[in-house]
């Protein structure tokens, strides 16, 4: 199958490739090279409030506390860099409704305010944002009742000493078995169809006093709602696939679903991030928008790669979320969430903070024509950057589209004839086990006619029907010279050669078939 690339927005299709942050990840010296001094003429549409010259993150998490242990320290400079920030919070997070934590004393006699705790885990948020930007937790804040849609109506916070840091509080139930509101009421509940609706918790002294019942449509609209409204640049979001984990004596689940490496709603709140974006990029490809996934409990089974400094700086703020002063702030309900331990990064996941989906963006490669070639994955799609280093030329630009979405980041090679091999993963977020699309896909592209492209479909190491396709893993690609080669950490390798269907195990006689191993590559 043959796409034609849609056409860049500038009228030469030309682009200078950006000095604004573009997320360049592990990129080597070459890209450094290949992309300094360069500017984006073809700007992303930014409110007209955001800051000049920085860029919009929009931040979608699934408790108040999530962005200060799976986002930073990215979070932290990104506030420090002047960008302007706003993270949507979709749970209350109200747990047991006690401001405590369970193996203190008085936990048994202390009552039970759900409202009241969740409304203390968002002062808690507040004075850590305030400490981030300004380096005063007790800077103001200006609060409102903010209208989504005509159904729905959040907590929004605004730092008035720079108004470009917005919190957005949906306060959605987060258990409603805790809450006596019946049953596993979850985001993934509501999500899968086992929930209809999730009903909203007013908190204590907040904004908002009506209860609001979200159904799944509901939910993503208002998703979608606050991206066609804020336009970002960038977007964070949990992680929407995280790996299978065995659960033993050596393994404690802790706070894991069940099979799984993270809190239920944290997968929640990526599933219906995801659902948001794959539904708003299509129609927003002039927002630029790159999105990226972060690990949240399986931090806890990697090495840590945070430097002391590092950990010192995110434990602070984590203390002050956590109340550790022990001050008064002059909010009846509390300062900050008593529940954690107060002890910087702690010993489990704070000590790390790990992209969803490893790799170079762009993704780099040298053609036979001397010309470098940067692969990026830009509002969901595949985009290529061509250009000559040495010159301070302007970089064309090639956009080519699929139906779904691409993870971030992409795999570059370059085989024997010259062309340009762009792997990556496409997916949908699907309300199912068996609907979930998680695809590698590969772009063949001839550097003489960049404006076409040729897709093949490399299909899934597991089943189609199957969720087990979400454990797609990372990726590497090469080019040996049979052909194009992908591996997965799924445990899987595949070959490709052109002239045979890469969605079967194997090809025509005489081509290469699919290498099926037990290690993992």
């Amino acid at each position: 199958m043959t796409y034609s690339s849609h056409p860049h927005p500038e009228p030469d299709n030309s682009i200078r490739l950006a000095r604004r942050p573009l997320l360049l990840g592990a990129l080597g010296s070459a890209a450094a090279v290949a992309l300094a001094g360069c500017t984006d003429r073809a700007e992303s549409a930014q409110p007209p409030d955001a800051p000049a010259g920085h860029a919009t993150h929009l931040q979608i998490i699934a408790h108040p506390d999530d962005d200060f242990y799976f986002f930073n320290l990215d979070l932290a400079r990104s506030l420090q860099d002047g960008h302007r920030i706003i993270t949507v919070c979709l749970s209350a997070g109200e747990a047991d409704g006690k401001n405590l934590a369970r193996k203190e004393a008085a936990w048994e006699s202390t009552p039970t305010d759900y409202a009241g705790y969740a409304a203390a885990r968002f002062t808690g948020a507040r004075r850590t944002y305030a400490q981030m930007a300004t380096g005063d937790v007790d800077a103001e804040w200006e609060r409102e009742a903010y209208p989504v849609s005509n159904y729905l109506r959040v907590e929004k916070a605004t730092l008035v000493a720079n108004p470009n840091v917005i919190l957005l509080y949906f306060s959605l139930l987060e258990n409603g078995k805790h809450s006596g509101h019946g049953g596993d009421r979850r985001l993934n509940n509501l999500w899968n169809g086992t929930a209809g609706d999730l009903p909203t918790l007013p908190l204590t002294g907040g904004k908002v006093s009506e209860v609001a019942t979200l159904s799944r449509d509901d939910l993503i609209d208002s998703l979608v709602q606050l991206l066609d409204e804020f336009q970002p640049d960038v977007v964070r979001i949990m992680d929407a696939d995280p790996d299978p984990q065995l659960h033993d004596n050596d393994h404690p689940q802790f706070a894991e679903q069940d099979g799984y490496s993270d809190h239920i709603d944290h997968t929640g709140a990526a599933w219906f991030a995801a659902g948001a974006l794959e539904r708003w990029l299509p129609q927003n490809q002039q927002a630029h928008t790159r999105v990226i996934g972060y690990r949240g409990y399986y931090n806890q089974r990697w090495p840590r790669n945070l430097s002391p400094d590092a950990r010192q700086e995110k434990g602070r703020y984590l203390d002050t979320y956590a109340w550790a002063d022990e001050r008064d702030c002059g909010d009846p309900v509390g300062c900050g969430d008593s529940k954690l331990p107060a002890d910087g990064v702690g010993k489990r996941y704070g000590s790390s903070t790990i992209h969803r989906h490893q790799g170079a963006d762009p993704s780099l490669v040298l053609g036979h024509d001397g010309r470098i070639h940067a692969a990026s994955v830009v509002s969901g799609q595949l985009n290529m950057y061509s250009g000559d280093p040495t010159t301070r030329s302007l970089w064309k630009r090639a956009q080519f589209p699929r139906e779904l979405p691409l993870l971030p980041y992409t795999s570059a090679t370059v085989d024997q004839d010259g062309q340009i091999l762009i792997a990556g993963i496409e997916y949908h977020i699907g309300d199912n086990p068996s609907s979930h699309v998680r695809n590698v896909v590969l772009a063949e592209i001839d550097p003489t006619t960049p404006d076409d492209v040729r897709w093949h479909d490399l299909g899934n190491p597991a089943a189609a029907g199957s969720e087990a396709v979400r454990d797609v893993g990372g990726r590497r690609y090469w080019s040996p010279p049979t052909g194009f080669g992908w591996c997965s950490a799924a445990t899987t390798a595949r070959a490709y050669r052109p002239g045979w269907n890469s969605n079967t195990d194997s090809g025509p006689v005489g081509s290469t078939s699919v290498v099926r191993t037990h290690k993992t590559v």
